[in-house]
């Protein structure tokens, strides 16, 4: 694509998220005129009858509260993804026309020779040597495989050429940005007054974690917490809630055993056994993980079998769906959601920006 073209379907998708953008936040926030009944008139709205039986937008509108509010989150997350590559298109075109210009050029030469002409300068030796680093990998003999080889280091060479380019503009030019992240809702979340946590109770960052133990993808983002727990030292407090999935056999009981566990002070413990163990988890590895850690087992067992934390490990998955929780894990930084085992950079981002009241 040429650059006058980028710099156009850049600014084409800019004038089209503004343009979608209330349209979108009404749908997502089910917040807009209509869809609410005024709040002057008295007489409540009912959006649907079954014999005697009249159902209000009030009804409607709690009982999809939690679906709104995940609609909302994720359409703002998008806009701003959308929106800052936008905003790189502009910069950058706005960049190589510029420089374009001060050469006296076209973007499309200035291209051509800042990138194009040097990533086609490839060596037979560059060539020699990716073919010995992959020559396990490939079938053939080198000459087989030359124009393969070619193809590849003249990708790798027109990115770093361009970003190079890039970079020394952004540098020269002074480029600043203010797109600002978006305001995301704040839940507030109900119960979890004794929710296993970790961290400092007067942390200024507090993530609510809603999680199951056959969940395969919340035992993968545990490395991401640590990690977390790790670089924001006595800044971050993580609380542990209960989700465990209808579809997941042991998750209920896995959840309630864990509760078990933490009465004797080792819920963490038992926690990341649990997730070590995940593939070979049954009603007789809970018990054998309990013994493991040294735990009182018949102390431990009684508890079991008396389901005594049911109604708790039901209560966590009850706030979680009120909260907006449709699958694990969900997260909630100072209340902000993160439904789904997003990337650590998007925990990072919603963190630093409550140390330092919004402003990083």
């Amino acid at each position: 694509m040429e650059i006058t073209e980028v710099v156009e379907a850049g600014r084409a998708l800019a004038r089209r998220i503004a343009a979608l953008g209330t349209a979108l936040v009404c749908a997502g926030a089910l917040a807009c005129s209509g869809l609410r009944p005024d709040p002057a008139s008295e007489e409540p709205v009912v959006v649907a009858r079954v014999g005697d039986r009249e159902i209000t937008r009030a009804e409607l509108d709690e009982a999809s509260r939690g679906q709104s509010l995940r609609l909302e989150v994720e359409y703002k997350r998008n806009l701003y993804r959308d929106q800052t590559r936008t905003l790189a298109y502009l910069v950058n075109s706005e960049l190589i026309e510029a420089e374009a210009a001060r050469r006296g050029i076209t973007p499309t030469e200035l291209m051509e020779a800042e990138v194009r002409d040097k990533a086609e300068d490839v060596s037979d030796q560059e060539i020699q040597e990716l073919y010995d680093r992959y020559r396990d990998q490939v079938e053939g003999s080198l000459e087989d495989n030359r124009q393969d080889l070619l193809a590849y280091l003249v990708g790798q060479k027109t990115e770093q050429y361009k970003q190079e380019l890039l970079q020394r503009l952004h540098d020269e030019a002074g480029v600043e940005t203010f797109l600002a992240y978006p305001e995301l809702p704040t839940v507030e979340l109900t119960g979890g007054e004794a929710a296993p946590s970790k961290g400092p109770v007067d942390a200024p960052v507090t993530i609510v974690e809603f999680s199951d133990f056959e969940c395969s993808f919340c035992k993968r983002i545990q490395g991401v917490l640590d990690s977390l727990l790790d670089d924001y030292p006595g800044q971050i407090r993580l609380e542990y809630r209960h989700f465990p999935v209808s579809s997941h056999p042991l998750a209920f009981s896995a959840a309630q055993a864990s509760q078990c566990a933490d009465e004797q002070g080792s819920f963490w413990d038992y926690h990341d056994s649990l997730f070590e163990n995940q593939q070979e988890l049954s009603e007789e590895k809970l018990a054998e993980i309990a013994q493991s850690l040294g735990l009182d087992v018949e102390a431990y067992g009684r508890c079991v079998d008396e389901e005594r934390y049911r109604d708790l490990v039901r209560a966590d998955a009850a706030a979680g769906r009120e909260a907006g929780v449709q699958g694990t894990p969900s997260f909630f930084v100072n209340g902000h959601p993160i439904f789904g085992a997003d990337s650590e950079s998007v925990f990072r981002e919603l963190i630093d920006r409550e140390l330092t009241g919004g402003d990083g």
